[in-house]
């Protein structure tokens, strides 16, 4: 879902929820070959941080993304396993 947009709307911040398929990979290995989308914060058991390359991620967390309206939709591809990881 997105939360917040900046401009007329080029650039938005997107909460996402990582799913269990995604359990116990890095920030970095979603992230890497995406364009036009980059990471603000993590949430994990109601505490926030600044993600890395070499956060785990666990099922739930929530990944906060500054993302182009390509850039999101290449993300939410990725993490529902419609393009190979």
């Amino acid at each position: 879902r997105m939360v917040y947009s900046a401009g007329n709307g080029e650039v938005e911040v997107y909460e996402l929820q990582i799913p269990e398929e995604w359990n116990g990979r890095t920030l970095g290995e979603l992230m890497e070959p995406l364009k036009q989308c980059y990471p603000v914060a993590l949430s994990r058991a109601g505490r926030s941080s600044l993600p890395e390359a070499g956060t785990t991620l666990q099922t739930g967390d929530m990944l906060n993304v500054s993302s182009t309206y390509e850039g999101i939709g290449a993300l939410t591809e990725r993490l529902s396993g419609k393009t190979e990881a």
